[in-house]
């Protein structure tokens, strides 16, 4: 535990340090020294790791051993091209495993941390990405590929936040700009599904984009997220069409051991109270900023597919952190409406926070340290490697 809290407040601090530096300098040079320090001291540590994770040595290490060997499957399942090449690259100029672990936690967390910066005119980075780092960057060291596809989506979400048409532009130079914008998102999710291929169900979000983002469709989005219910009741109905295509067959796993219904208090402390309860204190703010109302359904559409976890005796609920993702913005958002809200009520405003971040940091606690979620517990490194290998031996 504690080398994971020193992991969190150390890169909270580097982060802490290029935003004020940031704000305070002109001198582009030094910041981006500070953004690349940012980004390497996590992903140095995702990849010194050794045997943290649950598929790192189970599944990671014998699919680099297969593309050294010209094999580029792992039992029995095709491995997605993307991550075939990172492979093949580190062999190319004679890199071992470790150094595929630290380029793929360099992806997850570059574009997550380039994704939380297109919105730093909205909340703090620093706040967003401590967020990330509670909530995600341990979960990334076992879901190696698709955390990786994960953050490459949410850095593309900057393309999916359209600017207003001018009233003296013409109509085809806004049209060839939607057009472009729409290009780059569809790229980004293309390029995330050479990670995962689950990354391709992202691109719905082309077309529900002007539902949520607008509150004057707000019944719509309503009638989006029954339906979506609605779906996850008929688990078996999903698990048939996945079967029709062999390239979602390998997933078809993820709803096809349906079990009782389970839900339970958990649900409602770890997901309803932190991401929807509150919306109502905040509604119109949230509503009336396009940005933030598609996040926030975003969020919504995690929460239900959240239910997954509850709903089967598999790992379904993991397409939910395609969307889940945005509470990396959207909590610290929620933070900045109610300092504005309260600022001059100090005692309530320091008792919200206190209480919002215990939360989070409690769900932290209880998923990672108490059961050991993901199996990251404890860190060890390739410097440990040797005595590891001794312990088992006896």
């Amino acid at each position: 535990m504690v080398s994971y809290v020193a992991i969190i407040l150390i890169s909270t601090a580097i982060a802490l340090i290029t935003e004020l530096v940031e704000k305070k300098t002109d001198k582009k040079w030094i910041v981006w020294i500070l953004v690349i320090c940012t980004i390497l001291f996590p992903a140095i540590i995702g990849g010194l790791r050794y045997g943290v994770g649950t598929d790192e040595l189970n599944v990671y290490k014998p699919i680099f051993e297969s593309v050294k060997e010209g094999v580029y499957t792992n039992r029995g399942r095709t491995i997605e091209i993307g991550y075939i090449l990172l492979n093949k690259l580190v062999i190319l100029v004679n890199g071992d495993f470790n150094i595929v672990m630290f380029l793929a936690s360099l992806i997850t967390v570059a574009f997550t941390y380039f994704g939380i910066r297109n919105y730093k005119d909205k909340v703090s980075t620093t706040l967003a990405w401590f967020f990330f780092l509670i909530l995600f960057y341990q979960r990334s060291f076992n879901l190696v590929r698709q955390m990786i596809a994960v953050a490459i989506v949410f850095f593309g979400f900057k393309y999916l936040n359209l600017r207003e048409r001018k009233e003296d532009e013409e109509k085809k130079k806004y049209a060839l700009y939607y057009f472009l914008q729409t290009l780059k998102y569809i790229i980004c999710v293309l390029l995330a599904a050479s990670f995962h291929t689950t990354a391709l169900m992202m691109l719905v979000a082309i077309f529900v984009r002007p539902i949520y983002s607008n509150s004057k469709y707000k019944y719509v989005s309503l009638i989006t997220f029954i339906c979506l219910i609605a779906l996850l009741l008929n688990l078996k109905s999903i698990y048939n069409f996945m079967q029709q295509y062999p390239i979602l067959q390998k997933y078809g796993g993820y709803f096809k051991n349906i079990g009782k219904y389970r839900i339970g208090l958990a649900y409602f402390v770890k997901i309803v109270i932190p991401c929807i309860i509150p919306y109502f204190f905040m509604i119109k703010t949230i509503q009336n900023d396009k940005k933030m109302s598609l996040l926030f359904c975003f969020t919504i559409v995690s929460c239900i597919l959240y239910l997954l976890a509850y709903l089967t005796k598999t790992h379904g609920e993991r397409i939910s952190h395609y969307f889940q993702i945005s509470e990396v913005i959207l909590f610290p958002f929620y933070i900045k409406v109610f300092y504005e809200k309260w600022k001059d009520k100090k005692f309530v405003f320091i008792s919200i926070i206190t209480a919002f971040l215990a939360l989070n940091i409690g769900i932290w606690y209880n998923d990672y340290i108490r059961k050991g979620m993901d199996e990251t517990i404890p860190y060890r490194t390739i410097f440990q490697k040797d005595e590891l290998k001794e312990e088992e031996r006896k």
